[in-house]
């Protein structure tokens, strides 16, 4: 009884839409399906999330400044892919899953090569940080589709972050370099 009545559904959704009224934000509420005019988000959160994937080409160019090439088509697709996606997030749509299916293989490649990398440490800590907004905004998103845009956020601001961390050290190569072989001693 003591937790419905602290933890009532209603009570948080009312008090999380007056908050983000209060500082500009506009909460939506979806159609019957679950939808906003056939979005899985309303245009001003996909927007938003649309401007920060603009933090993976940054990180893309800083593998690039760093020597990483063989770590940066990962930030550089998680770039274009949610571009393309977040432009127009259709909930059934081949944009959608393609952005999913790269993350996740784009993400465990680049935490396979970051084992024995200089700030593995801190990078595999970042990350393991980032990934749990997932899905507490799965869950939070049925509730407020600004928090659950936020966490959505948080996945783009704490990846990329991630990406700079590991980026910044050695990273072991992807194929060790083949020494050079004189001709003239065979």
């Amino acid at each position: 009884m003591l937790y419905s009545s602290l933890f009532n559904k209603e009570r948080f959704k009312s008090y999380i839409a007056s908050s983000l009224q209060s500082r500009g934000f506009i909460e939506v509420e979806p159609d019957d399906h679950g939808l906003y005019s056939g979005y899985i988000l309303p245009k001003e959160h996909s927007s938003f999330l649309w401007n920060l994937a603009w933090l993976s080409f940054i990180s893309g160019v800083y593998a690039i400044i760093k020597g990483h090439y063989s770590l940066a088509p990962v930030p550089f697709g998680v770039w274009l892919t949610s571009l393309l996606y977040w432009r127009n997030p259709e909930p059934q749509s081949l944009l959608r899953y393609t952005d999913i299916m790269y993350v996740f293989t784009a993400l465990s490649y680049q935490m396979w090569r970051s084992i024995g990398a200089q700030y593995a440490n801190m990078y595999w800590i970042v990350m393991a940080i980032t990934v749990s907004f997932y899905p507490a905004g799965v869950f939070i998103n049925s509730t407020s589709s600004w928090l659950g845009t936020f966490c959505q956020g948080v996945l783009h601001i704490g990846g990329n972050i991630g990406n700079m961390i590991l980026y910044s050290g050695n990273v072991e190569e992807l194929f060790p370099k083949i020494p050079d072989v004189e001709l003239n001693h065979i």
